[in-house]
């Protein structure tokens, strides 16, 4: 799947997977070790929620760093760049903990900026 509209340029598309990638490992040193799901939502060029598009990945954090496929890192990425170099566009990333079912950890995606959010604010 494709996240990168045609209408978008690819130097914006490079400006926003900078910040994107860099705010990924940012998000993910924030992790405790151990097996964590991502999910990153964002928002279509419709705009519509129904349209939203998402991705899910298993991520591994161990000592020192985190595990992912390239090819799944590289989508999850994508879509956060997207969402950040289109600011209209909205989000969200989610981190649950598959052994627990809970939802550790989660950031909110609004006009090109991620900002955390308290887990609480996922059930408002």
């Amino acid at each position: 799947m494709n996240f990168i509209p045609e209408n978008m340029s690819l130097e914006i598309f490079d400006a926003g997977w900078i910040v994107a990638e860099e705010a990924m490992r940012g998000l993910l040193s924030e992790l405790a070790p151990g097996a964590h799901s991502v999910t990153v939502v964002v928002d279509d060029e419709s705009l519509l929620l129904a349209d939203r598009l998402t991705v899910t990945v298993p991520v591994t954090v161990a000592g020192g760093g985190h595990r992912v496929s390239a090819r799944r890192w590289e989508r999850l990425v994508t879509l956060l760049a997207v969402g950040v170099a289109d600011e209209e566009r909205e989000g969200r990333i989610v981190v649950l903990s598959p052994a627990s079912g809970h939802v550790t950890r989660s950031w909110d995606l609004w006009e090109g900026q991620i900002s955390p959010l308290p887990v609480a604010a996922l059930s408002a």
